[in-house]
Formats: C-alpha cells, sequence, structure tokens
C-alpha cells in the first residue's frame, strides 16, 4: 500500500514513538490483568 497523508497521520510517531507503542504508565494500567508468565502453553521438556 502506498503512503497517502491519510496512512502517514495513522502511523504518525508520537513524542518519538510509534502510535502503538505503550507509555509505562499504560503497562503499570494493563500489566496487573496480563496471565502470569508460565501459567499456559506446554510445559518445557
Amino acid at each position: 500500500m502506498p503512503w497517502t497523508e491519510d496512512t502517514r497521520k495513522m502511523y504518525k510517531s508520537v513524542e518519538g514513538r510509534s502510535q502503538s507503542e505503550l507509555t509505562d504508565a499504560e503497562w503499570k494500567v494493563i500489566k496487573p490483568l496480563l496471565p502470569k508468565q508460565g501459567t499456559w502453553g506446554i510445559p518445557a521438556s
């Protein structure tokens, strides 16, 4: 897909970071909601 003025606005960097990157404050909010490490998947052999 070519870059257009609309797509440039959609993917514009905010404060030197991508719009999809979370700030430390945002991680602090969602961290308790994430599953604990190692509680899912196939056990290591």
